[in-house]
C-alpha cells in the first residue's frame, strides 16, 4: 500500500543488490505488484499489525502525514508494529518511539 497509488495502479519495487568487488548495493527492479486497497478505505480495526519496510521509501513516507498518522494509529491501538532497517524512521516520526534497538546497533532519539 502507498499513499498515492490509487486501487488498481501498479507499484514497482526495487532490490539493493550488493554485486562482487562493489562496497555500495546496486539497484535493481524488482516484482510489481498491484495496489488492491484505496489509502483512504484502509481501517486500522481491519488489521492486526503493520510492517513498515526498509530501504529508501522511508525517506519519502516520513514526510507524508498520511503515513504517518496511518502508523500512529496502528501505534495508539497497541497493535503490532513492525520495522524492517530504515523503517525505523517512519516510527520514529510518530513521536512514539525514545530509544530503539536494532539487531546491529541501538538508536537514541531525542523528541
Amino acid at each position: 500500500m502507498t499513499p498515492t497509488k490509487k486501487r488498481g495502479e501498479k507499484c514497482a519495487t526495487i532490490v539493493h543488490d550488493l554485486e562482487d568487488g562493489r562496497q555500495l548495493p546496486t539497484e535493481k527492479f524488482g516484482h510489481n505488484f498491484y495496489v488492491t486497497v484505496a489509502w483512504d478505505d484502509v481501517s486500522v480495526d481491519d488489521y492486526d499489525c503493520i510492517v513498515v519496510p526498509g530501504g529508501r521509501s522511508p525517506e519519502l513516507l516520513v514526510m507524508n502525514p498520511k503515513a504517518v498518522e496511518l502508523v500512529r494509529k496502528f501505534v495508539e491501538k497497541g497493535k503490532f508494529v513492525a520495522a524492517i532497517g530504515m523503517g525505523n524512521w517512519l516510527l520514529a516520526a510518530t513521536g512514539a518511539l525514545k530509544v530503539i534497538y536494532t539487531v546491529l546497533q541501538k538508536f537514541v532519539l531525542l523528541f
